[in-house]
């Protein structure tokens, strides 16, 4: 049983993670339930010293601390280096003689609450189930060597095939991933695909696009987000992943829109777009659909 109301870990997660700059992984962050951070953000490696100032940990936490840990992307919640980490909160919150509720939280959006020596999954907080979450963050993760850039094609050409591959991949077929999402027309093409009906490039750019009124139409959206997982594996990995992001906002997918935002920020990569699903999230702004 948990103690946390389970609507608020997010927020005081996102909290966490703008205090630290979006340098989040590897870290134990001491929080309360009131929403003060007590920002002793304290990286594993220190935390893990023999050394380690474990009662300074709860210092200005309140009466109720939870502690966040968040993991390296890939990490077992079961290792010897995640258990360490729990004992020593444990054993820093008897020290300073309070109850702590200890949280990991890989991508710092996917909650599990510690309890009875194993890790409890918390109730997902979006239309997005924890399994197809989880798996989305496995296939989102940057390559460290993108390879060599890509003999650039007009933006005409490359909208055409990005088309065409999204179409392939809805229909269940493996489609090589183009180049082209470091252009805001071929960006645009994607974006307007998965979010409507249409399966040809807009004859003119130019035009400004009203987007639907009614909800997402999953099949596509997860086709799009399928081909863009893959296009992470580029040179183009902060577009792809902001794209992804929009699709995620406009899903209504809160905590799979923050995680791609937090991706694109940790890699100190930065796109507008990214930025503008950021600021949509934190002002509650929701997609057309949902007004």
């Amino acid at each position: 049983m948990t103690t946390t109301a389970t609507w608020n870990l997010l927020d005081l997660s996102h909290r966490a993670v703008t205090s630290l700059g979006y340098a989040y992984a590897e870290h134990a962050v001491i929080v309360s339930t009131e929403g003060r951070i007590g920002v002793v953000a304290t990286p594993l490696a220190t935390l893990l010293a023999p050394d380690s100032p474990l009662d300074e940990l709860y210092s200005g936490a309140g009466e109720r601390p939870i502690a966040l840990i968040y993991p390296r992307t890939g990490q077992s919640l079961t290792s010897a280096r995640i258990e360490r980490a729990v004992e020593r909160i444990e054993l820093g919150a008897r020290r300073a003689g309070v109850a702590v509720t200890v949280y990991c939280a890989p991508g710092a959006v996917r909650f599990m609450c510690r309890a009875d020596g194993g890790w409890i999954d918390e109730p997902e907080t979006d239309p997005m189930a924890n399994a197809e979450l989880d798996r989305l963050m496995r296939l989102f993760v940057p390559a460290s060597d993108h390879g060599p850039d890509r003999l650039r094609m007009p933006p005409s050409y490359l909208r055409k095939q990005w088309c065409a591959a999204l179409e392939d991949t809805l229909a269940g077929v493996r489609a090589e991933v183009p180049a082209g999402l470091d252009i805001g027309a071929v960006r645009d093409e994607v974006i307007i695909w998965a979010v409507s009906e249409r399966s040809e490039p807009r004859a003119d750019t130019h035009l400004a696009y009203s987007p639907p009124r009614r909800g997402p139409q999953l099949a596509r959206i997860n086709a799009a987000l399928t081909l863009l997982g893959r296009a992470t594996r580029g040179a183009e990995a902060a577009h792809a992943l902001a794209c992804a992001a929009y699709l995620a906002w406009w899903s209504g997918y809160r905590r799979l829109a923050l995680h791609l935002s937090y991706t694109v920020r940790s890699q100190e990569l930065r796109t507008r777009l990214a930025d503008l699903v950021l600021l949509a999230v934190n002002r509650e702004v929701d997609p057309p659909w949902m007004g």
